[in-house]
């Protein structure tokens, strides 16, 4: 099979994440891990000469994966009642709950198992991220179903905004206030957003040219262009981006938004800065739309003030309150991935896993299921692909590699602003999204020429 089926096949997976039937349920997340598995399995086998030697050279890398796929795997073994006593004696509490199948370190076999499951599938995707976009032209090609992804997120939860829809257009569900998309958190959707958008600011960037303005047909055919050449319809789309992040009246995603898009640019035009004079009217617009963007989700949300409703504590919360671990309870081992959860899924009647209401931010749950060691891992593995990003600009000189790379600084950095504050990360398309552009960033760096799978 020629390696571009590979690359519309993972194009479409992409387009696919984002919907509840692709990643909330759990039989959905089952097929798609199972799919995503096979394929990169397949990739590797048929094209093993020029992808083992990117696995060789990423080693480390893949050991932090394996690394976390083992830490679930140590959790999840049967112990006896005596060893688990001695080691987590909280646990026998909860032997006989619906959510353990057998006597285990965590504190839930269910949702450590479907935790395994995704931590599978995202070091799958990175492992096909990795191989599939090593050229130029992919990387194109990759931002603009990215950006697709994002205008999609967009007119779908402008539909029940400006329709005034009481339930979503997929599922029996109630819309909430702000916009969700297909994500059913607004969170989640404007974090999505925010890729959309880094991904449009990396193909504008890509078509930074001067242009000649010496006579009047010239300039009529620059004024001409402006508003519908190519480049127009990356602002307009910029523009329509920026709007549904407003649609979201969440200021962590807004300011999430202003502090990674301007990190990033102001990145991109000290360490490479295409063209000096363009690339700062191109960030005098950026700023713009951010003051802009900042005025609206402001104006929305002091017309939207409301008083907030007591958080919702049902049965099984009280119930588990007294067992329910903290940060503090188990920083070695951990409660087990995928025990914690924000206590807004109680208001989705969907199988999505997590049984603990622990409902705080990303760094705090991560803290918390995998314990320091394991966090630890990850912290690595992402700031190595956000350094790789940043050296991608400073050091490469083909500009689709160093606009991706700004790209994906923008994002990688958005989402450490979010993971700090919120609870993002607990989206499993999100997450999976951040771990395509983090492979995406070590390729920005590493891929030297134009290759071919």
């Amino acid at each position: 099979m020629p390696g571009r089926y590979y690359l519309a096949v993972f194009l479409l997976v992409l387009f696919w994440l984002p919907l509840p039937l692709g990643s909330a349920t759990t039989s959905g997340w089952l097929a798609m891990c199972l799919f995503v598995v096979a394929l990169t399995a397949l990739y590797i086998r048929q094209f093993a000469s020029t992808a083992l030697p990117v696995i060789r050279q990423n080693r480390l890398i893949f050991a932090g994966w394996l690394t976390l796929i083992i830490w679930h795997v140590l959790l999840l073994i049967p112990l006896p009642e005596s060893l688990i006593d001695f080691i987590r004696p909280q646990r026998t509490f909860l032997a006989f709950s619906a959510y353990n199948d057998w006597l285990a370190l965590t504190y839930s076999t269910t949702d450590t198992l479907i935790s395994l499951l995704r931590v599978v599938t995202y070091s799958a995707l990175f492992t096909l991220a990795l191989l599939l976009f090593r050229s130029a032209r992919r990387l194109k090609i990759l931002l603009r179903c990215l950006l697709a992804v994002g205008l999609f997120q967009t007119l779908y939860a402008a539909l029940p905004i400006f329709m005034a829809l009481d339930t979503s257009l997929i599922l029996d569900l109630p819309v909430k206030s702000g916009a969700s998309g297909t994500l059913l958190r607004c969170i989640a959707y404007g974090h999505l957003l925010l890729i959309a958008l880094c991904a449009v600011l990396g193909l504008l960037i890509i078509r930074i040219k001067p242009s000649a303005t010496g006579n009047l047909r010239q300039r009529i055919r620059r004024i001409v262009n402006y508003f519908f050449g190519r480049k127009a319809v990356l602002r307009i789309a910029a523009l329509l981006l920026y709007g549904g992040l407003v649609m979201t009246a969440q200021a962590e995603v807004i300011w999430a938004t202003v502090i990674a898009t301007v990190f990033a640019v102001v990145a991109g035009f000290i360490l490479f800065s295409p063209r000096p004079k363009l690339f700062s009217t191109f960030m005098l617009s950026l700023l713009c739309a951010n003051l802009l963007m900042i005025l609206a989700a402001s104006y929305l949300a002091d017309r939207a003030l409301t008083l907030d409703e007591p958080p919702l504590v049902t049965l099984e919360d009280q119930q588990w309150a007294p067992a329910t671990p903290g940060v503090e309870d188990h920083l070695l081992l951990g409660a087990g991935p995928g025990t914690a959860k924000d206590i807004d899924a109680e208001d989705l009647p969907l199988p999505v896993s997590g049984v603990l209401p622990v409902g705080e931010t990303d760094v705090t749950q991560f803290l918390a299921e995998f314990g320091v060691p394991a966090s630890l891992v990850f912290v690595a593995i992402f700031l190595t692909s956000l350094f790789s990003a940043i050296m991608a600009m400073a050091r490469r000189r083909h500009l689709v590699f160093r606009a991706t790379a700004l790209s994906c600084t923008g994002v990688l950095a958005g989402t450490a602003y979010l993971s700090m504050v919120s609870t993002t990360l607990q989206t499993p398309a999100v997450m999976a999204y951040v771990t395509v552009l983090m492979a995406v960033s070590l390729v920005c760096l590493q891929c030297r020429k134009y290759q071919k799978a």
